[in-house]
């Protein structure tokens, strides 16, 4: 009897974290589903200025992540590409220019 003592007492514990694993996944569905429900009301209420859009895409210090990039690809580090063209950026808004304007 001791085996089906195991038995019974293996199933029911299995049973219980099956039961606890299926409430979590009810639960994140659905937490999940109330976040994209309110995405949905949210995005109802967006608008695009696509104009003003394209004008800051080329304006200003859009290209600062892709120079940090262009650094580190040449065997910079990571933090030191992104503490050269942090000050870089703040040396250009101090001339009120963007940054890769001539200089």
């Amino acid at each position: 009897m001791p085996a089906a003592g195991n038995a019974l007492r293996t199933r029911a514990v299995l049973s219980t974290r099956f039961a606890e694993t299926k409430a979590a996944t009810i639960a994140i569905a659905e937490d999940g589903l109330a976040t994209l429900e309110a995405f949905e009301r949210a995005w109802g209420a967006v608008s695009f200025h696509r104009e003003r859009m394209a004008r800051a895409a080329v304006a200003g210090y859009t290209v600062a992540t892709d120079v940090a990039d262009a650094l580190i690809a040449k065997g910079v580090t990571a933090r030191a590409a992104h503490a050269l063209v942090g000050a870089a950026v703040a040396q250009a808004e101090a001339e009120g220019r963007a940054l890769d304007a001539p200089i």
